[in-house]
């Protein structure tokens, strides 16, 4: 019985590590990115100024019409999707606060707390490039209806990968943050010894 409560605890503390090297991956994989493209409203803080070099970028335009403007809105959508799935997972794990009986065994062990914790701040990110990415994309529909031609339109291409990589994290950070969700369910429920409670 010790041996096997031994496996477990060594089974929870593996799926800690991983949710961590994901996390800290997650971060070193996009913060560079998210420092240095122009047009973000984090670079108006003077810390970001005196220690990140602006990566000085194009955003090329494309000839507007419904094929591309379909193609926006397709994104768009595309994102508020994203957002929505995010606020499911997230109600999920705020479930593990409410129920007093799922907390105990979320915030009784150390392994367990570190996936939360690192579901939490993954989905937390998601939603901050949902937001960054709608207000990239609402600036540049600003700027190009501006300078539009109407005998040969033209509009800042939103697809581009300066503008697009926000939408590109939103979906990676949704993705790493439900698979540590689910350790931290499998974790909770399964390795530690918790039960599933349903009800009405």
């Amino acid at each position: 019985m010790a041996e096997k409560r031994g496996r477990k605890f060594w089974f929870r503390a593996l799926l800690a590590l991983i949710s961590s090297i994901v996390l800290t991956a997650m971060l070193f994989h996009t913060a560079g990115q998210y420092l240095t493209t122009p047009g973000l409203s984090i670079r108006k803080f003077e810390f970001i100024k005196q220690h990140f070099t602006e990566r000085k970028t194009i955003i090329p335009s494309v000839r507007y019409n419904d094929l591309t403007d379909g193609g926006m809105q397709a994104n768009l959508t595309l994102s508020n999707n994203l957002f929505q799935i995010v606020l499911l997972v997230t109600l999920g794990l705020a479930g593990l606060l409410i129920a007093r009986d799922e907390a105990k065994f979320v915030f009784g062990g150390g392994p367990e707390m570190v996936m939360f914790i690192s579901a939490g701040l993954l989905l937390v990110l998601s939603f901050v490039s949902h937001v960054l990415y709608l207000k990239e994309v609402s600036y540049l529909y600003f700027y190009g209806g501006r300078r539009l031609d109407l005998s040969n339109p033209f509009t800042p291409d939103i697809s581009d990968e300066n503008v697009n990589f926000l939408l590109t994290y939103q979906l990676e950070y949704l993705l790493c943050g439900i698979v540590i969700a689910a350790f931290t369910f499998l974790s909770a429920h399964k390795l530690k010894g918790g039960k599933i409670k349903c009800g009405l």
